[in-house]
């Protein structure tokens, strides 16, 4: 219902409606959900209200009355709505905290990655600074079978810590 039709507070029905007539008035001033509750623009706002029957018969099974009651549930449709608002807002902030969070676990991998090829470095670094010494030394030629399994141990210590670095 637009907001240019407000109506007041209280509609009319004179007494003895039959349901059809009733039923027209409804559809006239109220917006009826799939939930049995209406919405009404009055003048003080939107209310709700759930709508609930109850058929009057007399004793033979003949139908008397039908007793229609409205129960006002304006603030509890509103506090519903306020509440699937902020549940839209924590899921849309729970999809960020997500996309932050891998983020945050790519970058500490990178950090780790840096910090085993700094180590890698300084460690080759060390190693190649004490084969230069050695070969520089006299008895070098004495121990070029030892300084050959120093190299092959340099290499596969090289070889170790790239495949840690590329399976990380």
């Amino acid at each position: 219902m637009s907001s240019s039709s407000v109506l007041p507070d209280v509609f009319c029905c004179r007494e003895r409606m039959n349901r059809e007539e009733f039923n027209a008035l409804l559809k006239a001033v109220i917006i009826v959900n799939d939930d049995i509750t209406v919405s009404i623009d009055t003048t003080s706002g939107r209310k709700y209200y759930q709508k609930s029957e109850t058929a009057v018969k007399a004793w033979g099974g003949i139908l008397r009355a039908t007793v229609l009651i409205f129960s006002d549930v304006t603030e509890i449709t509103e506090l519903k709505a306020q509440l699937h608002e902020k549940i839209e807002k924590l899921e849309a902030i729970n999809v960020h905290l997500e996309a932050t969070l891998r983020t945050s676990e790519k970058l500490e991998a990178e950090i780790q990655k840096e910090i085993m090829i700094s180590e890698l470095e300084r460690t080759i670094g060390q190693k190649i600074e004490e084969l230069s010494r050695e070969l520089e030394s006299d008895d070098a030629l004495q121990k070029l079978p030892q300084l050959i399994d120093t190299c092959r141990d340099i290499l596969a210590g090289v070889r170790q810590a790239v495949f840690r670095l590329v399976n990380n």
